[in-house]
């Protein structure tokens, strides 16, 4: 008879879940954060942030806005309302998603096991898992 071997998952269903929806959300933030730059194609920085200043630098492509000069003689549909409603609310979903794995792998012991200890990962790895997790993720927010 054939012994049945029981194959242990690298990975958690929390991990993998919140890893999917993380990709999911800034799939929709690019996405939506290009429809964004199409409807103003101008980049603003410090105290100049409305369109009747000077823009720190400008994308040469048509805009959805008419008040947009770009120098092309046509302007696109502008569908600038849900793209940014969906920004905001995939960056949201980002952030929760994170906060939800992070609490999850503290709680879990997963980076205790995985990342301070000798797991799954080799050095580098583990270094820019924890550079990723605990340097970026929080300057997202």
């Amino acid at each position: 008879m054939p012994v049945a071997s029981v194959s242990r998952l690298r990975h958690s269903a929390v991990v993998r879940i919140t890893h999917w929806l993380t990709t999911l959300c800034f799939l929709a933030l690019l996405l939506t954060g290009v429809e964004i730059l199409i409807s103003h194609p101008r980049f603003y920085w410090g105290e100049a942030g409305n369109v009747n200043t000077p823009a720190l630098f400008k994308i040469p492509i048509p805009s959805s806005r008419a008040t947009v000069p770009t120098g092309y003689g046509y302007v696109l549909h502008d569908q600038n309302g849900w793209s940014r409603y969906l920004h905001f609310q995939a960056a949201w979903a980002a952030v929760l998603t994170g906060l939800f794995y992070v609490i999850s792998g503290v709680l879990s012991g997963h980076f205790r096991r995985n990342l301070l200890r000798d797991g799954l990962y080799n050095t580098l790895q583990r270094l820019t898992y924890l550079g990723v997790i605990f340097g970026l993720f929080p300057l997202v927010i």
